[in-house]
Parts: structure tokens; C-alpha cells; sequence
């Protein structure tokens, strides 16, 4: 989601290129998520794993910080159940 030339973020990127992605692939979402609702959104999108890493940092209470963006639920995403699918691990975002 962050333009390596102009390091701005734009969740809208992982959604454009969600769709050209084949469904048996574990997409991981990375750079611009700040909160409960861009996790929520990425997730409605297709997206099944966040790299969240600016966002944690900035916090005091990082923990307090990931319960949010995990949600009541505590499903950020399903994680791979094997070998051949973390194979598959496609990483959507950077640009």
C-alpha cells in the first residue's frame, strides 16, 4: 500500500490488485493500517493477513494497540494450515 517513491499509503492499492490474485492464495496486506476499520475494510476485500508495523510503533500501549486492531473476534486472519499454502503466500501492498 506505500508508494516507495512518494512513501504515501493507499489501502485502496491492495483492493485494486485483490482481484488478479487466485483465491487459493494467502494475501498479506502491509503498510498504512492505522485501525480496527482499515483492517475490517481489507478484510472485506479478500485480504487474510495485516503487517502492521508504523502504526504499533507510534503507540504507548502497544498491546492495548493490536487488541484494537484485532477486534472482538481476535481474527486479524487465518493463518496458512500448510506447507503448500505458506508456498503460495503472496504479499499485496508495496508498490
Amino acid at each position: 500500500n506505500r508508494n516507495l517513491q512518494t512513501f504515501t499509503t493507499d489501502l485502496a492499492t491492495t483492493e485494486r490488485l485483490l482481484p488478479w490474485i487466485p483465491d487459493d492464495h494467502f494475501v498479506v496486506t502491509e503498510s498504512g493500517i492505522t485501525c480496527r476499520a482499515d483492517v475490517v475494510r481489507l478484510q472485506q476485500a479478500g485480504a487474510r493477513g495485516f503487517l502492521v508495523g508504523e502504526s504499533l510503533m507510534r503507540e504507548q500501549d502497544i498491546g492495548a494497540k493490536l487488541r484494537e486492531l484485532q477486534g472482538p473476534a481476535n481474527a486479524l486472519c487465518a493463518l496458512p494450515t500448510s506447507i503448500g499454502q505458506l508456498r503460495q503466500l503472496r504479499v499485496v501492498g508495496d508498490a
